[in-house]
């Protein structure tokens, strides 16, 4: 009897181990996720009547799945969308965070109203990777402004995945679509 709990033991391992995963690099038993929200040290700020001289658009190219092997089967990622002030001493205002799919259909507005990012803060948007719904051509368009000169944000979206033994990640970095001054 007791040389066959080693046995036991290694076969249990493995049926956890296979059981991780759905096809597709969804791990078994996850959910469709709800919508979700820019997080972090945001407050709402009224901005009419305030003159905002100095802001951008910017485009970020993200993807909920990448293409595995061919066309045909897909690996979902889920995505965070980082944007980081920059600024030692100045807020500055996320006016809009809009996410599209890869037919440039707006899919979802984390932003209802303009927010103060505090200085040296971040904002985030996290989407899980079960959330295929912006597709291998996924982006996001911010527009951030700020009533006097700042330092630019930095923002990126980090695309990551793990699944049994492999993990995946990588970034894409913000691109400049207009500038105010």
């Amino acid at each position: 009897m007791g040389k066959i709990w080693p046995i036991v033991l290694v076969a249990l391992l493995l049926l956890v181990g296979c059981a991780g995963s759905a096809p597709g690099g969804q791990p078994a038993g996850e959910t469709e996720p709800a919508a979700g929200a820019l997080h972090g040290k945001l407050e709402p700020v009224d901005i009419a009547g305030l003159e905002l001289p100095v802001g951008q658009m910017l485009y970020v190219p993200a993807y909920s799945e990448i293409y595995d092997a061919d066309e045909t089967q897909t690996f979902n990622l889920s995505i965070m969308l980082s944007i980081r002030n920059t600024d030692l001493n100045r807020s500055i205002i996320i006016e809009s965070v809009r996410y599209y799919n890869s037919d440039g259909d707006l899919v979802r507005e984390y932003v209802e109203s303009p927010l103060a990012l505090a200085p040296m803060a971040t904002g985030e948007v996290a989407i899980s990777r079960v959330d295929k719904t912006g597709g291998t051509g996924a982006n996001f368009i911010v527009v951030w402004s700020a009533t006097e000169t700042v330092h630019e944000p930095v923002v990126e979206a980090l695309m990551t995945s793990t699944s049994q033994q492999q993990g995946l990640s990588f970034l894409s970095v913000a691109t400049v679509l207009e500038s105010r001054p």
